[in-house]
């Protein structure tokens, strides 16, 4: 869980920038999906205080194996639903294959669409690309990718980059780009082995 810079919000240790974290093991990460849930709704409740669209997104992997994906937050969906009037309180719960690749994106998701959408047309035509999406080191990134694209475009994405990779068991480590370069393989490598991915 990470939440927007300069918002108040949950602040655990285990989602500071560059760190190593696990879930507690008291609770599974359902249980912590609903703890964010009730901390959005009950505590800070951005609907009292003004503070516009206030989001969070848990992941991690059920005690199943098998990886979940919640995104939990007030504002407006997007795409717009139909007869949405104002800003809600919205969760949704995205199964995620247990197998092969899935993209979830957020914020400014007509962005990263365009780029991820052209990558996979090319990917399905058998042309070369540049990702392994069966590789943990290019899933990282091409995430890098479209964070510094995004940047290109709109001022409301910049940088520090923060790649979050989740392995079985909820252990995680976040990778930042602090520029507009690419990662370099080197550090993408040193922070996966570090939670037994790369």
């Amino acid at each position: 869980m990470h939440n927007n810079p300069g918002r108040k919000g949950p602040q655990q240790n285990w989602a500071l920038p560059g760190a190593t974290y696990s879930s507690p093991e008291i609770h599974n990460i359902c249980a912590l999906a609903n703890l964010v849930q009730g901390y959005l709704t009950n505590e800070l409740r951005p609907h009292d205080l003004g503070a516009g669209e206030v989001g969070y997104h848990v992941a991690g992997f059920l005690p199943t194996g098998h990886p979940q994906l919640w995104t939990l937050f007030y504002g407006w969906d997007s795409p717009p639903q139909t007869g949405q009037q104002a800003p809600e309180y919205r969760s949704y719960t995205h199964t995620v294959p247990q197998h092969g690749v899935n993209f979830h994106y957020n914020g400014r998701n007509d962005l990263a669409h365009i780029l991820i959408a052209t990558v996979i047309k090319e990917a399905e035509t058998a042309r070369d690309i540049r990702f392994d999406f069966a590789s943990p080191i290019d899933l990282v990134r091409f995430a890098d990718l479209i964070l510094r694209f995004a940047s290109e475009v709109t001022p409301q994405v910049g940088p520090p980059f923060i790649a979050y990779a989740i392995a079985p068991g909820n252990l995680g480590v976040s990778i930042v780009n602090s520029d507009m370069s690419p990662l370099s393989g080197e550090l993408i490598v040193e922070k996966l082995s570090t939670i037994g991915v790369a």
